[in-house]
């Protein structure tokens, strides 16, 4: 039988270990921290009615677990109930990832027990909504620790991704869960898979976003490659897939990060809208205050989306140095953005400045908002000391600024070359383009093809102005 525990004493130490502090935004309801050694973070996060459940993983030195805990927090921010995996005689456990299933108020987590023979097994389990354990299997023995690993649930089957950097290999599993039966295996090798999520209209295929951060790729239920996709930005290069996430059967979200390929000190962030055959309808390139560092970490470690019914938050840090990590001495700060499904920017906000912070996962909650977890590290008065840090966000309020129709304006192709393509049965608008300065460089009436030759390679951006006052803003790239 595992080892945990769920007692009304362990809450109590719980509470005693969080650590409250006040933060002057309005959109913040409310800022949890639980102590731990060495490193601590929320690696998964998960909104069910009126309570979340934060899994958390507490280290006390490198690659040495001191325990494992899923925790159950109300709407005050108040922890209310733990479910506790303590280190047995010959393993400990990590938590990567937990969702709902199916089945009212049963959830479904995934993880690794690591024994002393420096063996990983795939860990699989099932609790409750009173974080009771009721189910767990292994799926199979890896050779390293997980630096991603995702799940998914279709019906009875789960299916696992498990991902390692030393060497990089990715292992994906399908479970049936109704005959408890490991049905698929395979391994890839020289490469891992950094996120992988169910196609809603063909769930015998799934859409990965690979190791390579060039490539998406399709893969069947045998979990074998039949369909990969190269980006070529030309002096836009990506340099790090992220997180993705469908807004419908057609159409989903991709997240990357990118850099200029003249100035490799410059760091970009890029939002896609794709459809579910690979072609990309459009992509929103921004940055915010750190990018320019060389490091800043938008999105996050795992999860990095969070999506509502009609606009989406995309969370990061800055200012993140993976050299430092946990250990960075200066002060950074979380960054949340907020898009429509247009990938029009509705709205941003940075938590912290008062310790390092570096965000691991992000997920949405009924009330419109989210909830943000991250390790936090005070580098001026802790010793190699983090906290899992989680907070909560409120809805919201947008900037309500007139737009242009959903769908009546395209800028294309972007990237693009010699010239730019306005798609739109608008006869009467006005064309301007500015350079990241916010310099006006030229300015087209009614025209849908504009001439950019005397333009150099960069990035650019955009208005369009309709005769109402309407208005669609974006950036484009030039190769």
């Amino acid at each position: 039988m595992p080892m945990f525990l769920k007692r009304s004493i362990a809450i109590l130490l719980l509470q005693a270990l969080c650590l409250q502090y006040a933060v002057s935004q309005t959109e913040v309801e409310y800022s949890i921290s639980l102590r731990g050694n060495w490193n601590s973070y929320p690696s998964s996060l998960m909104a069910a009615g009126e309570y979340v459940f934060a899994a958390c993983d507490l280290f006390d030195q490198w690659q040495e677990m001191g325990r494992a805990l899923i925790l159950k927090i109300d709407r005050a921010g108040n922890i209310i109930d733990s479910l506790e995996f303590l280190p047995e005689k010959d393993s400990v456990f990590l938590i990567m990832e937990i969702k709902k299933t199916d089945k009212e108020g049963v959830y479904l987590g995934c993880g690794a027990k690591f024994n002393s023979d420096d063996a990983y097994q795939v860990w699989l389990f099932e609790f409750n909504d009173q974080l009771e354990l009721l189910w767990e299997t292994k799926l199979g023995t890896v050779p390293d620790t997980p630096v991603r690993m995702e799940l998914q649930i279709i019906g009875d089957t789960y299916v696992v991704n498990y991902s390692t950097m030393m060497p990089f290999r990715s292992f994906f599993y399908r479970y049936d869960r109704k005959n408890e039966q490991l049905t698929t295996k395979k391994e890839y090798y020289q490469e891992y898979a950094d996120y992988m999520i169910p196609i809603p209209t063909k769930n015998n295929r799934f859409f990965v976003n690979g190791h390579d951060p060039q490539e998406i790729y399709i893969m069947d239920t045998a979990f074998d490659i039949l369909t990969i996709k190269k980006y070529d930005y030309g002096t836009i290069y990506p340099t790090q897939p992220f997180d993705c996430e469908f807004i419908d059967d057609e159409f989903f979200i991709n997240l990357g990060k990118y850099g200029n390929r003249s100035d490799p000190n410059t760091r970009y962030f890029v939002v896609f809208k794709t459809d579910t055959s690979m072609t990309e309808v459009r992509s929103h390139l921004f940055g915010y205050e750190g990018s320019n560092h060389g490091w800043g970490n938008l999105p996050g470690a795992h999860k990095s989306l969070a999506l509502q019914e009609s606009y989406f938050f995309v969370g990061g840090s800055g200012w993140t140095n993976p050299i430092e990590f946990p250990n960075a001495t200066s002060d950074n700060f979380l960054a949340l953005y907020a898009f429509n499904h247009d990938l029009d920017s509705l709205w941003s906000i940075n938590i912290g400045y008062d310790a390092h912070y570096t965000l691991f996962s992000i997920a949405p909650t009924p009330d419109g908002g989210c909830v943000l977890g991250a390790t936090r590290f005070d580098w001026r008065n802790d010793d190699d000391r983090c906290e899992a840090y989680i907070v909560k966000i409120a809805k919201p309020e947008f900037n309500n600024i007139a737009s242009l129709p959903k769908n009546e304006i395209t800028v294309y192709p972007n990237p693009g070359g010699e010239r730019l393509l306005l798609k739109t049965e608008m006869e009467q608008l006005t064309f301007q383009l500015f350079d990241m300065q916010g310099r006006l460089l030229l300015e087209r009436q009614n025209e849908k093809e504009i001439t950019t030759s005397e333009l150099s390679s960069g990035l650019y951006l955009y208005k369009i102005i309709d005769r109402q006052g309407g208005m669609s803003t974006g950036k484009w790239v030039k190769r």
